[in-house]
Formats: structure tokens, sequence, C-alpha cells
């Protein structure tokens, strides 16, 4: 999974992609690695749905008109749906 950093209202199509490729990700894509396949589809659905986008860019820094960045510790601790109750 890769966890786009930055973003952009102007531009951003997606936070989250999934891959079955080995990457390393980088400054922009950051990687992010769980063992369920199941656990990573739900994570792709919410990390692009609005109410996400919306959390990512309170969570952000913003130092663009209309672009936020987040940094590594703080994406830690962007909340996330419990999937367990559903």
């Amino acid at each position: 999974m890769l966890y786009a950093r930055g973003m952009s209202w102007l531009s951003q199509s997606l936070l989250e992609a999934m891959t079955e490729d080995e990457v390393l990700g980088g400054s922009a894509w950051t990687t992010l690695q769980r063992d369920s396949v199941m656990i990573q589809k739900a994570f792709a659905l919410w990390s692009n749905s609005v109410l996400e986008m919306i959390v990512h860019w309170t969570r952000g820094q913003r130092t663009q008109k209309g672009r936020s960045t987040t940094q590594i510790g703080a994406l830690k601790q962007i909340p996330c749906l419990i999937w367990r109750s559903c």
C-alpha cells in the first residue's frame, strides 16, 4: 500500500493506492504494510473517501493554498474506521 503524504484539492484523485509489486515509496508516497489483504482493501476504501481526505487535510501542514503535507508521525495519528465492528 502506498499513502500520499502530500495532498492537493485541485488535482488529487486518491490518497492510497495498492500494488502487488514491491516498491520503496519515497517522500511523496509512504509505504504501508499489512498482512491481511482484507485490511488493505478496507483501508484503501477508507483512505480514498471524502471524509478521510478531510481528516488528512486537517492533520497536515498547509504551506500553500490548496495543499497539505502530512508528516510520517502524524500519519500514525490519523483516525480510521474500526472495521472489526462491521
